[in-house]
Formats: structure tokens, sequence, C-alpha cells
């Protein structure tokens, strides 16, 4: 076997993996990251590309500034005292410094700040109603040079090649309510035509996050295998001390004394893991994470003795699967004024514009593996779904596939798609007649900041309106995730812990193959990404020290 000696291995190139090498390599180590796919930038490139990192300089200068014992409140809230509290403050008091080191790193390393992209729960102590997420500037891929073809490929996308940041999305939604709206969509559309003529190939949301990181790997020449998973670690006096990598089919001992950090995602697709961490309703792979994430390195942790922690658990996204099987997440979709989803007894069971892990949670209490999001045709023709842009119809495939069915009446559609006819004609009346005063007295939708984001600001309460405009629809919602939450139980230093609590020395992990910091909760846009970068930066500096 062919050995390899470098002094820090990443395993994973998605935005953990890549601000981990970046950062190792800053301080003057070695560096080699091996991806297992064929592609680089893993769940992160085919991510929405937020990034939850509060105080971050970028927030600075749009005036939000926190005290840092204000966000770790905020955070002890989210996570209902499950996650050690000095983990917790790493994240917190790292975040900052991460981001001012990207900015003296590489001019490549730009940022933009999700303007009013509230936090998900703003109404916690420590909340924030404005939001700390930001995103990454977008990007013209071309600048990647060859390397624009090997990056992972996403379902994210929008008709006729529109790029739209976080914020312009939001706007684009309300494209015929709002004079914002209907602007966003003529500069996107604008400036796509321009693109094509200058042949730029622009990108945006997680596309950039990646490009960026990738293009300042490439100024340090920091080499990344394609193709290669790690198949077990090598472990010397109880440390580890490299890897055995299968690359291109051969087996390569990666001896990396500074340590080995896993950043290699989560079960998404491993359906036996699935089976035996989640509820009978969320059994089914209906992820939106990459193939590739079938759970090798929080196996390969579990045979040196690694404690596992949120192994129950997702980053939950209610989503609809499209004709062609793909699937498509239902964040602004939720919030359309003039819609409920509803279980198989024809009622809610929480409202509707609330963070999407949340929401599939109670839809997962509800026992309601499948749910049925209840549009009128005024709905349909006023706000985008989906892909579909306002006034058009659905299209026919949809119909045909059972993604959604149509009626003249509720009671109609009720018996189409098999759920109580009687409770669900209750139901509506009972929302349209709380839609007369703007208050949902069943669960308070609207109430938060997080709910409105995506609402219709020219309504009383901007995501509530009676359902009355024949005929009606219902669209299939299924239980999908971003990725799984469970992992390797990890320090403050994002080292590897043991049941007892003692560290496996040399053995690191981040992103979704580490037990999440924001525990069964979400802290806002980007809590998944913003741990990810941050702990890997995190586990950088620590194997750095290591002799």
């Amino acid at each position: 076997m062919k050995t390899h000696n470098v002094d820090f291995l990443v395993a994973g190139s998605g935005g953990g993996g890549m601000t981990a090498a970046l950062k190792a390599h800053s301080l003057g180590l070695d560096v080699l990251i091996v991806e297992k796919a064929p592609h680089y930038g893993g769940s992160t490139a085919m991510s929405g590309g937020g990034i939850w990192a509060p105080n971050n300089y970028v927030l600075r200068e749009h005036g939000i500034y926190d005290e840092p014992e204000s966000v770790v409140t905020y955070m002890k809230e989210v996570t209902e005292g499950k996650v050690a509290e000095p983990k917790i403050r790493a994240y917190v008091q790292k975040g900052p410094e991460m981001f001012d080191f990207f900015r003296k790193a590489s001019t490549h390393l730009r940022w933009i700040y999700s303007e009013g992209y509230s936090d998900y729960h703003p109404e916690f102590p420590g909340g924030r109603p404005e939001g700390r997420s930001i995103e990454a500037e977008p990007l013209d891929f071309n600048e990647l040079g060859e390397d624009k073809y090997l990056v992972q490929p996403s379902d994210i996308t929008m008709p006729g090649g529109i790029y739209l940041t976080a914020l312009e999305f939001k706007n684009m939604t309300m494209a015929l309510r709002t004079r914002k709206g209907l602007q966003t969509s003529f500069k996107a559309m604008g400036r796509t035509i321009a693109d094509a003529v200058t042949k730029k190939d622009m990108r945006a949301l997680g596309y950039s996050v990646i490009g960026r990181l990738k293009l300042a790997l490439n100024e340090r020449n920091i080499p990344l295998w394609l193709n290669s998973p790690v198949k077990e670690l090598v472990v010397e006096n109880d440390r580890v001390v490299g890897a055995i990598v299968e690359k291109d089919g051969e087996e390569v001992k990666v001896l990396a004394k500074n340590g080995v950090l896993f950043a290699t995602g989560g079960f998404d697709h491993n359906r036996k893991m699935r089976r035996e961490n989640f509820p009978q309703e969320a059994q089914r792979d209906f992820s939106l994470g990459s193939k590739h994430n079938t759970g090798d390195g929080i196996q390969i942790g579990q045979k040196l003795g690694a404690k596992l922690g949120f192994m129950d658990d997702a980053w939950w996204m209610p989503a609809i699967q499209l004709p062609n099987g793909t699937l498509f997440t239902l964040v602004s979709e939720r919030a359309i004024p003039r819609s409920i989803i509803v279980g198989k007894n024809g009622k809610r069971f929480t409202n509707e514009a609330s963070p999407y892990v949340n929401f599939v949670h109670d839809q997962i209490e509800s026992g309601n593996e499948v749910a049925y999001q209840i549009l009128d045709q005024t709905a349909v023709n006023r706000y985008m779904y989906g892909a579909k842009p306002p006034l058009l119809p659905f299209s026919e495939d949809w119909y045909k596939t059972g993604l959604v069915t149509k009626a003249d009446t509720l009671a109609e559609l009720a018996e189409k798609i098999g759920i109580d006819r009687d409770g669900f004609v209750q139901e509506v009346q009972d929302y349209n007649r709380d839609a007369e005063t703007g208050k949902d007295t069943k669960f308070g939708k609207g109430e938060s900041a997080y709910d409105r984001y995506y609402g219709d600001p020219t309504l009383q309460n901007p995501v509530m309106d009676e359902i009355s405009k024949a005929p009606f629809y219902a669209v299939k919602v299924v239980i999908g995730d971003l990725g799984t939450k469970g992992g390797l139980d990890t320090n403050e230093f994002a080292q590897v812990i043991k049941e007892n609590g003692e560290v496996i020395p040399g053995f690191y992990a981040t992103g979704n193959t580490m037990a999440s910091v924001m525990g069964y909760d979400y802290a806002g846009a980007g809590a998944t990404i913003g741990p990810s970068m941050i702990f890997g930066y995190i586990a950088a500096e620590h194997a750095a020290k290591q002799n």
C-alpha cells in the first residue's frame, strides 16, 4: 500500500472541510482534502448558502452588533440545555474571528448581509427580527476555470438561468404584489440577458459559497482528491494519525501527524440508519443532501467508540416531489396567505409559516407522513409556487403524477385526496373567519417576524387571507430534509469524544458528521453551514497546536 504524508487530513469538501483546510494551511500545515464524490462542494453547494455566524464584520457594517452573551442566551434557549455551554460559547466566539480571517486570507472571500431574514425564533431572549444571516456574494463561475465543471450539481434552479440572492428571491415572490418585487424581477431578468451576451456564468447561494472557497484554496495550491472515500482510520497508541483512503480504486495510507477532520456529511441516504433512528413518518428518503452522504464518517467514528448525539433528528424541510423525482423545498410557499396545510383528518396541525424544522416536528407528532397544502385560485394567480411564476397554471405533469389535485369545491377536493371531508370544510371555514381579523386563533400564524418574512406586506396579516376563490388546489407535501443532524459528539475544540467524555486524540468532526450544536432546533438561516465552517475553523486551529 502506498503511503502519503501530510500534516492535516480533511475528509469532505463542503463549507466546513474547505474552511478547515484554508485555516490549517494559513497556520503552516501541509493539508490534503479528500472527497468521496466525483464532485466537490457537498451539500453546501446544493444549499441556499446562508451562514448564521452572529457578530461578524459584515453584520457590524450594517449596524447589527451583538453582545456575545446575548447570542449565548439565544442559543441556550434554542438548544434547551441539550448542548454543552462551552461548545456554544466556542461557536459564538469563533464566528466573528473566522470572518476576520477570511477578509485577510483572500480577496475572493466576499459576503453580503441577507437583509431582514429574521432569526427563526426572534421572540426568544437574544433573538433578532432583523436577522444575523449572511451569504456569499454572487460569483462568475468562469473564474474557476475547469474547476467549475467539478462542483456538486444542485437542484436549486430558477427558470431561464436567473440567479438570485436570498433577499432578491424573497422580493421576487411578491412580483405581482409590491413595487420592489416587480423591480427585482425585471432586474434579475435584465442582468441574466446581459450575462448571456457577455458569456458570464453567474451563481449565487450555495454555489457561490463553495466557488469562492475553492478559489481561495486554489490560491494556496491546496490539493483536493475526488473519488477518494475514507475507508478507515489509522490509529497508533490510541491516537488517530491518518486514514486509509481509496483513491481511484487503489488504497493509500494517508498519514496526518496533526490530525484528521471528518466533514463527510450525515446519513441522509442510508436507509438502514434512517430506519434505525427516525420515527416511521420520516424514514423515507426524501433528503435533499448530497447523494453521497451515507453516514460513512459516523460509522467509522463509532468503531473507535465515539459518542453519538441527536441521531433521531434532521434538518427537516417540508418538500414536494416533482414529476422527474427531484425534490423542491417549501420555504416561501408555506407563507402564501390564501393557504393552509392539513393532515389526513382535514385539520391543520401547526403554524404553516413556522420554521421548517419546527413545522416537520409537528407534522411527525401529528402522525402525518403526507400532508396537503390547500390553495385557492387567487393564491395560484398571485404568488410563485416553486419555480411556477404567478398567473401561470400548474404543469399538467403535476396533475398526472398526483402532486396537485384540483376541484371546484372544498368538499370535492377532500374526497379526491382522501381526507376527512367534514373536518376539512369546517377547518377552512374557521380559518377564513380568523382571516377576517388577521389573527390566527389556533396557531398564531403571523405573530413572529420569521412568519412574516415571506408574507404579503399588503395584507393586515401578511400570511393570512381567506381561501374562497374556486377552483381549489391540494399540493402533496412530504417530509424532506436538508441533511441529518445526528453524528459524532464533539467538544468545544471539535474533538470527537467518547461516551465517558474523553477525547479521541487526533480526531475531529464538523458539519453533519458532528452532532448538531443547534440541538433539536434551528437558530436562523445558515444554522447548518455556519457551524460547519466555524467548527472546521476551530478544528484546524486546535490541530495546528498538536505535535
